[in-house]
């Protein structure tokens, strides 16, 4: 609650240029309702998210990277754009992300990031996947969930979401 006071960004934008030489196809989990068209990213009119302090926010996107590539190539660019609350300037940071950036196994990525990807992955199951095909989706999130609460000791809000993927699986959605 108190992060919600404690607003130090408004109209945060992220915006991914993927390059098609090296990522062949891509798609977002998540985020629908907040798309925003390309044009609208630097129009400063147009409102977007708040972040508070010690906030994060997690893009999750799943990519089908190209053949034979190297740990310099890059896979594209994030950009953020925001308006700081101090000041009111609107400040844009960008990142290139390699494939150097993106070459762990996901079991070899952090517990919180496997977390948010199952959370996305639950949310565009329920969304996109037909129900006759839901059941053997979300097998696959709730094991992830699983672990991932296990390696977080239990942390509450990963073992409660873990303990929802396995009562919607398990009544037949």
């Amino acid at each position: 609650l108190e992060n919600s006071f404690n607003t130090i960004a408004s109209d945060v934008k992220i915006q991914v240029e993927w390059n098609p030489k090296t990522v062949r196809a891509y798609r977002s989990h998540g985020y629908d309702s907040r798309a925003l068209q390309d044009e609208q990213f630097r129009d400063d009119t147009v409102d977007a998210g708040e972040v508070g302090s010690g906030q994060g926010v997690t893009v999750v996107y799943e990519t089908n990277l190209g053949e034979k590539l190297k740990p310099t190539d890059v896979l594209g660019t994030v950009h953020i754009r925001y308006r700081r609350t101090d000041n009111g300037e609107v400040e844009e940071i960008e990142k290139t992300i390699t494939v150097e950036d993106v070459s762990k196994a996901f079991d070899q990525t952090r517990p919180t990031f496997r977390l948010a990807c199952a959370v996305a992955e639950f949310a565009t199951v329920l969304k996109h996947t037909p129900p006759e095909a839901q059941q053997q989706a979300l097998s696959k999130v709730e094991r992830t969930a699983e672990l991932v609460a296990g390696e977080l000791g239990y942390y509450t809000p990963a073992k409660a979401f873990a303990e929802t993927v396995k009562k919607l699986r398990v009544m037949g959605l």
